[in-house]
């Protein structure tokens, strides 16, 4: 006898679908993870070029898709035939945005930027 329980998890286990393997995810998370973990302006864009199957064309764009908003990147989509390139940079911000992060690197440690930045940080 099945509890209602185990009912339930067999129904919500059986409606999902998981999205096939990609053998370039791995090389795109790397890339997206160098890149938003790079120091500063160190990096600023990355590159991976693979092989695809043409039947895999909608599950990749998908896969570059999260992977672009889960590390808030831009993803430049190039597609040939058995091939791809996929261009990862970082996202530009509106005109006159500088962030906390920025705004204190550009002023140095000592500076009178530098000091109000961190002043208001530890008041947020």
């Amino acid at each position: 006898m099945k509890s209602v329980l185990d009912r339930v998890l067999d129904e919500a286990f059986a409606r999902v679908t998981p999205r096939p393997y990609l053998s370039c995810e791995d090389p795109l998370r790397v890339a997206a993870a160098t890149l938003t973990q790079g120091q500063g302006n160190a990096i600023s864009a990355t590159t991976v070029v693979g092989v695809l199957g043409l039947d895999d064309v909608a599950e990749f764009q998908a896969l570059v898709a999260q992977l672009s908003d889960e590390f808030e990147l831009d993803a430049r989509v190039r597609m040939h035939v058995g091939s791809f390139a996929v261009r990862f940079s970082r996202r530009v911000a509106p005109a006159g945005f500088r962030s906390a992060r920025t705004l204190e690197s550009a002023a140095g440690a000592g500076g009178l930027v530098g000091r109000a930045v961190r002043l208001v940080k530890r008041w947020l």
